[in-house]
């Protein structure tokens, strides 16, 4: 191909990301971003290690959290994401990673279907491989976690490449730098497998032994293990993760009604519904006057890999924590495949044919194009038509309130080094962005001892909630859970202003013990003493998510 239409196809995906970024040009840190997984602690992760004392000195220990949380329990500091976090300020590094990983996923999806799936002219632009390259980077990936799924399809470029006999060295390179770009325990490890099981067949259908990816494939693996260093030699060395408690399963029982919802929702990617995909499959198969055999190849290629990854999904246990389920991180560059294939199909059936499956592509980039302001703008957009709002996101200033805890520290008037926090509705993110000390955290790793400490604390609040089964069983949400609340609106950070708890009773000692000196609630604590807090003011901001109700833990 030559460079004009290289320009021209890179231009398309910047284009639809300019356009798909205007809400948070315009609103800058009054947008909304996601909060789950997002603010509430990956954005944190990144801000701590990519501190200077931080960085790659995994030995040491953060004392802004949880009395000292091993460093080493933190995301590596060779990550590409990482790495933002130290150049800019968080919100602009959120945004940079976020349009980075995004146009790489367009360019990785072109480079895949038009080389190996979708065949045409060499020198010709494929519209049809351009149109499913912008419908896949639009899906509302969790892009903090960089290249975690949209950098797929890169890799598997860069491998078709080498099973075909390419040499040329960027297929090495976008192997190799996978590692560094994107989340090992989400992807890494998965993709690596992929990798190993395409080699395998390779070998088997040409009765080949390949030896050059092979090698590709362990040296990725090296790597990964060089990328991860922080996480693996602990285990190795005896460090007790609270994850070895951590026990996976599904409340409904049922594989199938799990299978399904699957099919029509993708998981986690909560608003990536694929009927638009089933319509096109669909036409595909009816409209192919009979030759269905590539279609029906497809289909059942991709019945085989979904079966697999819901299995894995329902019944795979994990290791240490290390959930062995998470092969669904997989599914959206299947989904792809298979749109890709089926819409190739009606293209190839005449000019209606081609038209209907326009038409369909065209309604699901625009769908997910404005679900993904949900997070952004769409709340403002219905406001203003008249509707309601269906998501609550607070905008990241609103979030992370730095007004309003400026407030607090200056009324506690010492270092926030000299003391510590424990949060109660406020999540602990909020404090952390904010430079405080706090007790609790959501941390994906943190010490198994630490979590029995600070069960004492809630223990009583635990048994009249149905919280005690999510600390029990996965206890990356350390937080205070009163059994007046549900769990979810606390780990939402939907219990933000204008409450009131009447019943709370927390572990006196083990507060001490554990060296609480302030307690930051969202609501207002009645018989506050029973808990031996004693309340000191209120802090209220129009501006601010959360209200802030500061009560001293009394140490008589």
């Amino acid at each position: 191909m030559n460079t004009l239409n290289k320009f021209w196809i890179v231009l398309t995906g910047v284009v639809c990301l300019l356009i798909y970024f205007i809400p948070y040009f315009v609103l800058g840190e009054g947008a909304s971003i996601r909060v789950f997984d997002n603010l509430d602690g990956e954005i944190l992760y990144k801000i701590f290690a990519s501190k200077k004392s931080y960085w790659l000195n995994y030995q040491t220990i953060i004392p802004e959290i949880m009395n000292g949380l091993p460093r080493f329990c933190m995301t590596s500091g060779l990550n590409y994401t990482t790495l933002l976090f130290a150049l800019f300020p968080p919100f602009i590094a959120y945004l940079v990673n976020d349009f980075t990983v995004r146009l790489i996923g367009f360019v990785g999806m072109y480079a895949l279907l038009s080389k190996h799936i979708i065949q045409i002219m060499r020198q010709k632009i494929n519209i049809i491989a351009l149109l499913i390259s912008c419908t896949y980077v639009f899906i509302p990936f969790f892009t903090i976690y960089g290249l975690t799924e949209l950098g797929q399809p890169l890799v598997l470029f860069a491998f078709f490449n080498l099973l075909k006999g390419e040499k040329s060295i960027l297929n090495y390179v976008w192997i190799f730098l996978f590692p560094f770009f994107s989340s090992f325990v989400l992807s890494g490890f998965f993709v690596g497998v992929a990798l190993g099981v395409i080699w395998l067949i390779t070998c088997i259908r040409r009765r080949q032994f390949l030896h050059r990816p092979l090698f590709v494939v362990l040296i990725y693996a090296v790597i990964c293990f060089i990328v991860e260093y922080n996480l693996i030699i602990p285990i190795l060395q005896g460090f007790h993760s609270h994850r070895e408690e951590t026990a996976f399963g599904k409340s409904d029982g049922n594989l199938l009604l799990y299978s399904l919802k699957y099919l029509w929702e993708t998981g986690i990617y909560s608003q990536f519904y694929t009927l638009p995909i089933w319509l096109t499959v669909i036409f595909a198969f009816i409209l192919n006057k009979g030759k269905r055999k590539t279609m029906g190849k497809t289909l059942f290629y991709f019945a085989v890999i979904f079966i697999l990854i819901m299995l894995f999904e329902y019944y795979c246990p994990s290791i240490k924590g290390f959930r062995l389920s998470r092969f669904y991180h997989l599914l959206p560059i299947c989904w792809m495949l298979l749109f890709a294939v089926a819409f190739q199909i009606l293209r190839q059936q005449g000019r209606k044919a081609a038209l209907l499956g326009y038409a369909v592509l065209s309604v699901q980039i625009a769908f997910l194009l404005f679900r993904s302001y949900n997070y952004c703008s769409g709340n403002k957009i219905r406001d203003s038509l008249g509707f309601q709002s269906s998501y609550h996101y607070p905008s990241f200033s609103a979030f992370y309130a730095k007004p309003l805890l400026n407030e607090v520290s200056d009324f506690i008037g010492k270092e926030k080094s000299e003391y510590r926090v424990l949060n109660i509705g406020i999540l602990p993110a909020v404090t952390q962005y904010n430079g405080f000390y706090t007790l609790d955290s959501y941390q994906n790793n943190y010490p198994l001892e630490y979590k029995h400490l600070f069960k004492k604390i809630i223990d009583r609040e635990l048994e009249k909630s149905p919280a005690k089964g999510i600390f029990d069983n996965f206890g990356n949400w350390c937080y205070v859970f009163p059994g007046e609340v549900h769990p979810v609106e606390i780990i939402r950070g939907e219990y933000a202003k204008n409450r009131v708890l009447y019943d709370l009773e927390l572990n006196v000692s083990a507060l001490k013990t554990i060296g609480c000196d302030y307690i930051f609630s969202s609501a207002e604590i009645k018989n506050c003493e029973r808990s031996g807090l004693k309340f000191l003011k209120s802090f209220k901001n129009d501006d601010s998510h959360w209200d802030v109700w500061l009560y001293e833990v009394d140490v008589f």
